[in-house]
């Protein structure tokens, strides 16, 4: 089953493939000029291994095409990718794993930032190359849908999408919301994590208190992308993705 939710008039852009949890179009997103971001571009997701056949049927029905996981080859390896050597399914699949950052380098940079922000910057400067494969790849014309996703699908998704949303000049507001959203779809998950550890354990309040999207994650991104690079298209330029590439990637959304 996929389908987008809706409330009232107003669509939350949710797609459900059945036994994932945070699936989004990034169209139906206010840009500056008044209009939305278009529907069928790019989808951001959550660990697509939960999906059922049903599930992995409305994927190819919805349709993606292309579908980009950007977890680690040990995260892969414990949860294979069920679009990896399916070529009978008639959708590309890559994986441009991007290298995760630890607790021990966020604090080593700054304890002061909150530590996901410092997460994201990191992410930034040690994955450039896996961002800038992302992107071209992103860029590169297609049929359907072009679908990218990690475990979670709020974090190194969630910074391949808002790099997206700017680049088609999505409200600043629209993108630190979208980057939020995902708290909405991931509480069952979040459960599922912090019954790991004691209440009350070092490990849980560190959870509690870093785990969910914030927005200060997102609008403090998007501010160093500003005073670091100029922005997110010189920040692609500069990591090596081509000026064709960046306009292609406008484009798809507009």
């Amino acid at each position: 089953m996929s389908s987008l939710q809706t409330h009232g008039a107003t669509t939350t852009r949710r797609i459900i493939f059945d036994a994932c949890y945070n699936v989004r179009d990034l169209g139906g997103l206010p840009r500056r000029n008044g209009t939305l971001t278009r529907h069928g571009a790019f989808v951001r997701a959550d660990l697509l291994t939960r999906l059922t056949p049903d599930g992995i049927e409305a994927v190819r029905r919805y349709p993606v095409s292309t579908v980009i996981d950007l977890r680690r080859p040990d995260e892969i390896e414990a949860n294979p990718n069920p679009f990896a050597g399916r070529s009978d399914l008639g959708i590309q699949h890559a994986n441009l794993s991007m290298m995760d950052v630890t607790n021990e380098q966020v604090m080593a940079v700054d304890r002061a930032r909150p530590p996901m922000l410092t997460w994201n910057i990191e992410m930034l400067r040690l994955a450039a190359p896996e961002i800038a494969a992302t992107m071209t790849l992103l860029a590169q014309p297609r049929q359907g849908a072009a679908l990218f996703h990690c475990h979670a699908g709020k974090d190194r998704t969630g910074l391949v999408a808002m790099m997206l949303e700017d680049l088609a000049d999505v409200d600043e507001a629209a993108i630190v919301d979208d980057y939020v959203q995902s708290n909405n779809f991931l509480q069952p998950v979040y459960d599922q994590i912090l019954a790991r550890y004691a209440v009350g354990s070092p490990e849980r309040t560190h959870l509690e208190a870093n785990m969910p999207c914030k927005p200060v994650t997102a609008s403090g991104t998007l501010e160093h992308l500003r005073n670091a690079h100029g922005g997110v298209a010189p920040y692609l330029r500069h990591i090596g993705v081509s000026d064709a590439d960046i306009a292609a990637l406008r484009a798809r959304l507009s």
